[in-house]
């Protein structure tokens, strides 16, 4: 996959890693538009990255994905690369924290639910290019769930689930489907977590090397031997990262 002269949608792109993708993105050559549902945060996003294009959209919204889509096909007709990075993390405790079942709701919205139908949506016009990809952010967490962010590791699984579907389904298509898969990482989601954490900006350069490899699971830092040990000694696995999580 060509890492230039494409133009790209990242969801959830006003900030952390979203916005680290589109800066190389940007560097890079490609067009590239950012959506988000905060206008203020997108106006600073446009203000750090030139050249940036920025949409405010609440994809977690159904009414609104439609007006998405349209507005990438009147004035981005030549987008060709989706990448699905948009998400929330709530840490509770599933069995005693009031208001689960609203917690529940925004988090799968979010996380699963929009990444899918929005990825639905733009199908046709994907379809459409003599080269195009699919980027779906999931986690390391998809292999090894943690219980306080339990919702959150659900959704991320069922993701890793539907990228693997999605590009068996398109395998005879133009469209590449691509797995993200970073650790922890320092942006406002993880913020009161006290764990080593890699910076967005390694994140992004990991996907970039991705691409221009084909690499269809990018697993970036210690997701490397996550994925082995949830292979190998996927008990062990799961109370250690659990016990990390809790601290």
């Amino acid at each position: 996959m060509r890492t230039n002269d494409n133009t790209v949608l990242i969801t959830g792109g006003s900030a952390g890693i979203g916005l680290a993708i589109a800066k190389r993105l940007v560097a890079a050559g490609n067009t590239v538009i950012v959506c988000g549902r905060d206008e203020s945060r997108l106006e600073q996003a446009r203000a750090v990255v030139p050249g940036l294009h920025a949409i405010r959209c609440d994809l977690s919204r159904d009414d609104e994905l439609p007006g998405l889509r349209d507005r990438i096909t009147r004035d981005f007709p030549g987008l060709n690369v989706l990448i699905n990075n948009a998400a929330m993390m709530r840490i509770y405790d599933f069995c005693e924290s009031p208001g689960v079942p609203e917690q529940i709701e925004a988090e799968v919205r979010t996380n699963l639910l929009a990444p899918m139908k929005l990825t639905s949506l733009l199908l046709p016009l994907l379809q459409a290019k003599e080269q195009a990809a699919i980027v779906i952010v999931s986690s390391g967490l998809a292999y090894v769930p943690v219980s306080n962010v339990t919702v959150y590791c659900a959704t991320k699984a069922a993701l890793h689930s539907f990228a693997q579907s999605l590009r068996a389904r398109l395998r005879c298509t133009p469209i590449n489907v691509f797995e993200l898969l970073p650790p922890l990482v320092d942006t406002d989601l993880t913020r009161t977590l006290r764990m080593p954490k890699l910076q967005p900006d390694d994140v992004a350069r990991a996907l970039l090397h991705g691409l221009v490899r084909d690499q269809y699971e990018i697993r970036v830092g210690m997701v490397k031997s996550l994925y082995v040990a949830s292979k190998l000694m996927p008990s062990l696995a799961q109370r250690l990262l659990n016990t990390a999580f809790s601290r």
